[in-house]
């Protein structure tokens, strides 16, 4: 068995089809495609820098994203 990273895990953690799936959701939502990659980048680096998580912490990082748009 190959061992590395596997392919369908390079963006942000998630799986390349569910990451389809997350991007036609939210352009069906009217949300631009950079807005959703900066939600998922902003929440990828907190996560791989292990950083806590909590309901507070979503959700002022969304309003930091939000603000962008």
């Amino acid at each position: 068995m190959n061992k590395g990273l596997d392919a369908t895990f390079v963006h942000y953690g998630i799986r390349k089809d569910d990451l389809a799936l997350i991007h036609r959701l939210a352009h069906e939502a009217g949300l631009p495609e950079e807005w959703l990659d900066g939600v998922l980048k902003a929440y990828h680096e907190k996560k791989v820098r292990n950083e806590p998580l909590e309901d507070k912490d979503i959700q002022r990082l969304l309003n930091e994203q939000l603000d962008r748009i």
